[in-house]
């Protein structure tokens, strides 16, 4: 599957993506990570997914919320649809890097620490 996110699609997800970053301390973990890996941004990449995943009860309507704008499905088809492609959805759209940039921008992080 490979994630084609417009700036409709980006826009609507803003409000998602801000409340699960601010809920996960994305900010602060990344920062952590950053220093941690010094530029591998895909091993940094894999542990925010990770963080997400055993944080997974804290952002559950964000992270539909966010899955459904992705791929243009109704809450309650999200709600029923296998966790694997959720996980894997939410997997490409982390991995994106102009998209996390833009969400970064977004709420005022740093890209250049990614």
């Amino acid at each position: 599957m490979s994630i084609k996110i417009s700036t409709d699609k980006a826009i609507d997800m803003l409000p998602s993506v801000v409340d699960m970053w601010d809920k996960l301390g994305i900010d602060e973990y990344r920062k952590e990570l950053s220093k941690k890996y010094k530029g591998n941004s895909e091993q940094a990449g894999i542990d925010v997914i990770k963080h997400v995943i055993k944080n997974i009860k804290k952002v559950k309507v964000e992270i539909i919320e966010a899955v459904s704008i992705i791929e243009e499905k109704d809450i309650e088809e999200i709600k029923n649809q296998n966790i694997i492609k959720t996980i894997n959805t939410l997997k490409e759209a982390f991995s994106d890097k102009e998209l996390v940039g833009f969400f970064s921008s977004a709420m005022g992080s740093d890209t250049e620490e990614q």
